[in-house]
């Protein structure tokens, strides 16, 4: 027989990085901010220059929730409404997936969880005779270099000429990423929990230095950072990379902070 997964091992299994990027972007404002810097452009990307613009004036987010117990541990998702200047209104279901290495076979696992969705989301349309909305997967990527993995099914496989064209017609899939290195050199449009969030991901995926330690601990103090959250990012910088947390704590202490995170 096939011994059943216990959902608290499945909890043990979660990573430093896994709980921080929950705790912070399952919050309406820094969900909505990796909306708008990811889903937002993907759609505007191939406006024609020659067509009047279209762009989107809200976005809504909802709590709802279509993925099971045991992926919602590691997965962060939540269907939004896009409303347009020209009156569209889409709706689209965004897994969000977030990494801290290149894994070649991402685009297999976020097919497997897709799937997952999908059904749900055709459940939950059949009982309420709508159709569902679009399904979109995002890789939040905040490790070291940039990233190299396959983002589509054809490139995954290997395929090419005549073979990946014949692919794309009939099973194609792909997903987006958003590189945090390359994305945050950029103008990222979000609030400064956002933005403080995403740098702090960078930052465990390697070994600070000594100016990195001190740029963070900086950023840290900014006085409009909610204390609960400036704690928890304290906290997930020193657990998430061991070797960060000496000179973590030694510079926090030369520039005057209690172990409570206040000056």
């Amino acid at each position: 027989m096939e011994q059943q997964s216990n959902p608290d091992e499945s909890r043990l299994k979660l990573t430093p990085h896994d709980r921080y990027f929950r705790h912070v972007f399952t919050q309406p404002g820094p969900m909505h901010d990796l909306v708008m810097n990811v889903v937002v452009p993907e759609l505007t990307e191939n406006e024609s220059s020659g067509a009047a613009e279209d762009t989107v004036t809200t976005i809504e987010v909802s709590s709802e929730s279509f993925i099971d117990e045991e992926l919602r541990e590691h997965r962060t998702d939540l269907l939004v409404v896009l409303r347009t200047t020209g009156g569209l209104e889409l709706a689209v279901y965004v897994l969000f997936e977030h990494k801290a290495q290149n894994e070649q076979h991402t685009i297999f696992q976020l097919m497997r969880y897709h799937a997952t969705v999908l059904g749900h989301l055709a459940e939950q349309g059949r009982k309420k005779k709508r159709l569902p909305p679009a399904v979109l997967s995002v890789v939040v990527y905040n490790g070291p270099g940039r990233w190299t993995a396959p983002t589509e099914l054809n490139t995954a496989l290997g395929l090419s000429g005549k073979a990946a064209e014949w692919l794309n017609r009939f099973s194609r899939f792909r997903y987006l990423v958003f590189d945090v290195s390359h994305g945050m050199s950029r103008q990222f449009h979000g609030g400064l929990v956002s933005r403080t969030a995403l740098r702090a991901m960078h930052a465990t995926s390697r070994k600070l230095g000594r100016d990195d330690v001190v740029d963070l601990v900086h950023l840290l103090g900014e006085p409009e950072l909610p204390p609960e959250f400036r704690r928890t990012t304290l906290r997930y910088l020193a657990t998430g990379r061991e070797d960060n947390a000496a000179a973590l704590l030694a510079t926090l202490k030369e520039r005057g902070y209690t172990e409570m995170g206040k000056t």
